[in-house]
Order: structure tokens, then C-alpha cells, then sequence
């Protein structure tokens, strides 16, 4: 019986954590609220704060972008994440993999092991570009 005790403790302890840190970052959502240069200068430490996140369809946008600037040539992961940057975008590298994941699958690109380029007769298609949607099918239209 003692033991189930102790089980039932350490799962009291543990939802008591996740309410703490999820307190911890409203809270410190908050305080940015209130004054964001706290966060330029540090001074919000130990909380994790809310990040606003881009939408879908402007990374999808401007990973094609990207790829057409590219052309044949193809792009890796890491130089289409820099050249995004260079875009004025802040694309997570877990992100850009997923869309660029998307696109293989959806046969709009290829991977040949290191770049990522246009599937060439998609490319040589009239209107290849219209054909993809900016959004997610799963998302839908609005």
C-alpha cells in the first residue's frame, strides 16, 4: 500500500511541476507585455517565453522561392535556412525539413542527397507553381 503512495506523490509532484513552469511563462509572457526590452536584456531568465510563429504558407512561399532562385542547381537545408535568413525570415531547421519533407513526397521536389531542386518535369511544366497550394491540405481554406 506504502508503495502506491509513493506513486501517487510523484505523480501529484509532477503535475504540480508542469503547472509551475506553465505559471513561469505566462508569466513571463506577461512581463513582456508590460516592458519587452526585459527580454532584449536577459533579464527574463528561467521561463521559457512565447514565440509567435509563422505562418505555413509564408515558409512554404519562400522555401519555393528559394528553389526556383536556385534553379537545377538545388539548395541544401542549411544554405536555404541562410539564404531565408538573408530574406529577413527566422525559419526553425525543423520546419524548413518538414515542408521540404512535404514537397518530396508531394513529387515537387527531389533530394539527391546533399540539395534539394524542382523535380525536372514539374519544372518544365507551364504553370508548375499554381499547382501548389501556400496552406496545407489538412489545414484548409480558412
Amino acid at each position: 500500500m506504502a508503495a502506491l503512495n509513493a506513486k501517487h506523490v510523484r505523480e501529484l509532484i509532477s503535475e504540480k511541476e508542469r503547472s509551475l513552469l506553465i505559471l513561469e511563462t505566462e508569466i513571463a509572457t506577461l512581463k513582456a507585455l508590460i516592458d519587452p526590452a526585459t527580454i532584449k536584456a536577459g533579464i527574463i531568465t528561467g521561463a521559457a517565453v512565447v514565440k509567435k510563429r509563422m505562418p505555413r504558407s509564408e515558409l512554404k512561399q519562400t522555401v519555393l522561392a528559394i528553389l526556383t532562385a536556385k534553379g537545377p542547381v538545388g539548395v541544401s537545408t542549411a544554405a536555404l535556412i541562410d539564404e531565408a535568413k538573408n530574406r529577413g525570415f527566422n525559419f526553425e531547421r525543423a520546419s524548413v525539413s518538414s515542408t521540404l519533407s512535404r514537397l518530396k513526397a508531394d513529387g515537387i521536389v527531389q533530394f539527391d542527397g546533399t540539395k534539394y531542386s524542382f523535380v525536372e518535369k514539374e519544372h518544365a511544366a507551364i504553370g508548375w507553381m499554381a499547382n501548389v497550394h501556400p496552406l496545407p491540405a489538412s489545414k484548409g481554406s480558412g
